[in-house]
C-alpha cells in the first residue's frame, strides 16, 4: 500500500472520529456559538498537533491539559459565553474549571513570551464576534 493511500486512510479515520464526536453532542443544543467553539477547538488542536477529542478528553497529560486551557481561554475571550456554558462544552461539572483555565493562561501569558506569542497568534485568527478571521 502506498504512502499516499495510508495518509488518506488515516485522514478518513480522523474525520470519522470527529463526526462521532459531533454526533455525541446533543443536536437540540447545538447552536451557532457551538460551531464557533468547534472552530476554536480545531484551531487549537491544529496548533498543538493533537486531535479535538484529546482536548475534550479526560487525559491530564500536560500537552492535552495546556491545549484544553488555551481552548477555554480563547472561547471565553472571543465569545460572550458564560463560564457555565463553556464548562458544558468541555463536559466539565463546574464553571470553576473554566475560571481556573482562564487565570492559568493569563498568568502564563504574562511570564512566558513564547506562550504569549502562541496564544496571540490563535487569538488573531478570530475576531471579536468569534468568527474565524
Amino acid at each position: 500500500m502506498g504512502l499516499r493511500r495510508m495518509f488518506l486512510e488515516e485522514r478518513i479515520a480522523k474525520l470519522e472520529r470527529d463526526v462521532a464526536l459531533l454526533q455525541s453532542i446533543n443536536a437540540a443544543q447545538f447552536t451557532d456559538i457551538d460551531c464557533v467553539c468547534l472552530e476554536i477547538l480545531k484551531a487549537v488542536a491544529l496548533e498543538s498537533r493533537i486531535e479535538v477529542g484529546q482536548i475534550l478528553g479526560k487525559n491530564r497529560c500536560a500537552q492535552f491539559a495546556e491545549a484544553r486551557q488555551i481552548s477555554a481561554w480563547l472561547i471565553r475571550r472571543t465569545t460572550r459565553m458564560s463560564t457555565t456554558r463553556v464548562a458544558v462544552v468541555f463536559g466539565w461539572k463546574c464553571h470553576n474549571n473554566v475560571s481556573h483555565s482562564v487565570k492559568a493562561v493569563e498568568n502564563r501569558r504574562q511570564t512566558k513570551r513564547e506562550f504569549r506569542d502562541r496564544t496571540d497568534a490563535l487569538l488573531a485568527r478570530f475576531n471579536s464576534n468569534g468568527k474565524c478571521a
